[in-house]
């Protein structure tokens, strides 16, 4: 993998099975802390209910979703990533 691409992978639930050095340098979590934490510990509130639901009905649909994508790190910082998100 690409050392400058945040990777993330989660489990059918969503619970956060891998984590890069990347992701976590960015989100500011350890690997320890992201390890079986739901994918949502990132979430910044920022997008609408729309956007996530068209995102997420493109993943359950087994399609390739990508946008922007605006996160919350840890320290409440906010970080935006360009992302692939593939079922």
């Amino acid at each position: 993998m690409d050392d400058h691409a945040i990777v993330a992978i989660t489990d059918p639930q969503g619970k956060i099975t891998f984590a890069n050095n990347k992701f976590c340098a960015i989100s500011k979590y350890s690997r320890a802390e992201l390890m079986g934490q739901d994918h949502r510990i990132v979430n910044s509130g920022h997008h609408s209910k729309e956007f996530m639901h068209d995102m997420w009905a493109t993943i359950t649909q087994g399609r390739v979703w990508k946008g922007e994508i605006k996160n919350k790190a840890k320290d409440g910082s906010f970080y935006w990533v360009q992302s692939t998100l593939i079922p």
